[in-house]
């Protein structure tokens, strides 16, 4: 688990691709709106005020996705495939 604004940050710095999942409805999530240089911190912060459930997948890396928890100001990486989150990742 680390600090959201970290994460953010290191996702700002490293400029890698990903994409923002919400929570849609019984179990699923849909894709938010896909990353776009030029408006990073403006999606980020509209997923987060708009939705309580925020995952983020790293476009590069098809095993890396991380929830992010407003209320705690957590990322916490996460098993996600094909719209569904499956299980926390241990620590």
């Amino acid at each position: 688990m680390r600090h959201i604004s970290d994460f953010i940050e290191q996702l700002r710095i490293a400029k890698l691709p990903f994409s923002i999942w919400v929570y849609s409805d019984e179990g699923q999530y849909e894709k938010f709106k896909n990353y776009s240089v030029g408006k990073f911190i403006t999606q980020l912060d509209e997923a987060i005020e708009k939705h309580l459930e925020v995952i983020i997948k790293l476009d590069s890396d098809s095993d890396n996705a991380y929830l992010l928890i407003a209320e705690s100001s957590l990322a916490v990486p996460i098993n996600f495939n094909n719209g569904q989150y499956l299980s926390m990742k241990s620590l």
